[in-house]
């Protein structure tokens, strides 16, 4: 039996479903510069939502759905991702305010890839630090706007994808042993971020909820010998531990740590970081799971 406050929903992202490029003051992201194959559509069009809301909304409801997960594009909400434009808001609260007349829960994720290319040109996206105060500024714009209305919230979708893929962060460096020092410095100014965003949150939506959402990937070593499970435990670590272990514990686990090290690849900190990381826990843990893996040493 499924419980009564159980939540059958669809999910979707704005760059995945949206268009509407270059519109309503919408800025440019690495989703709509990356390298998309000769035969592939590009996620200029899209499945064209942006002007097909209400619509899309209907469709929904037929469905028979009460909760719909999407992401707010960064661009669409802040421009080049620093300054508020009130066209893009416009659009989030009428999906809003859509949902909502029709009985079903919205659940934005704030970022979900869609990093402003300005601040790659400009800085280097999540490679510095500074990208950590862009990205706590705009979810402030989003929270002020529609926590209101909106009481679930996701931060960050799928933060290994975001740190490995080229194409979406903005990161080409061509050394690789620099590619990769990079790589995890991402991923640290990511962990920092979210944990300023819930402190943000917490004095804003006061009854909402918020927290990470992660690709997980449970993985079985191929046989239970001793080596395998210890290479099953540490390939977790790497997939989705470390991501999840800094959202609720503050810190990144053993194996990760003396791996980062040994390499020369441990992402710089701030001594003022380590209280920022402990406190600012999630209410909850987003789950996108495709499928497990086996592993051997």
């Amino acid at each position: 039996m499924v419980k009564k406050d159980f939540y059958w929903g669809a999910s979707t992202s704005a760059f995945q479903v949206e268009g509407g490029f270059g519109e309503g003051g919408k800025g440019i992201a690495t989703t709509d510069v990356r390298h998309v194959p000769e035969g592939i559509a590009d996620s200029k069009i899209a499945s064209d939502h942006y002007h097909h809301l209400s619509e899309d909304i209907e469709l929904m409801a037929d469905l028979g759905i009460d909760l719909y997960r999407f992401s707010f594009n960064w661009t669409r909400v802040m421009g080049d991702g620093d300054q508020p434009n009130q066209e893009g808001i416009d659009f989030y609260n009428r999906l809003i305010d859509g949902c909502l007349e029709k009985g079903i829960t919205p659940f934005p994720t704030l970022y979900h890839f869609e990093m402003p290319q300005a601040l790659v040109t400009k800085f280097g996206g999540w490679k510095s630090r500074k990208c950590i105060d862009y990205f706590v500024a705009y979810a402030k714009v989003c929270f002020q706007h529609f926590g209101d209305r909106v009481k679930l919230w996701g931060t960050i979708n799928e933060q290994l994808i975001v740190t490995a893929a080229s194409d979406l962060n903005g990161n080409h460096e061509t050394d690789a042993d620099e590619k990769m020092k990079q790589m995890y410095q991402m991923s640290y100014n990511m962990s920092l971020a979210e944990k300023k965003t819930i402190q943000v949150f917490r004095k804003i939506v006061r009854d909402g909820q918020i927290g990470p959402v992660c690709s997980m990937q449970v993985v079985y070593p191929e046989t239970p010998s001793p080596r395998n499970i210890l290479a099953a435990k540490n390939a977790e670590d790497f997939l989705q531990n470390c991501f999840l272990d800094m959202s609720v514990f503050g810190e990144y686990p053993k194996s990760y740590c003396n791996y980062l090290n040994e390499k020369g690849w441990y992402p710089e900190t701030e001594p003022a970081d380590q209280e920022i990381l402990k406190k600012n826990k999630p209410d909850l843990i987003g789950i996108n799971y495709y499928c497990s893996t086996c592993i051997r040493a």
